[in-house]
């Protein structure tokens, strides 16, 4: 199963990592992650950045989809796939 390591910020979610298992060869950003706030509420933010080397050394991918929310793409973040 996969799931990413976030960083959230007021606007939305930066993917700063991912245990993605060995045999994924095909890898789809989702638009929106659930963030629980504070108060234990789930909302559904945007993905705004992939952060650096989110996913680095995965050799495996060999397709990635990102959503159109994207904004900004970290140093060497798909360094090595």
């Amino acid at each position: 199963m996969l799931e990413f390591k976030t960083r959230v910020y007021k606007d939305g979610v930066e993917i700063c990592g991912a245990d993605v298992p060995e045999q994924t060869k095909n890898l789809v950003v989702p638009r929106t992650l659930p963030v629980k706030n504070d108060a234990g509420e789930v909302s559904e933010l945007p993905v705004l950045r992939i952060g650096a080397l989110a996913f680095e050394w995965r050799s495996s991918l060999k397709s990635i989809t990102l959503p159109e929310s994207i904004t900004e793409i970290g140093e060497k973040a798909f360094y090595s796939c």
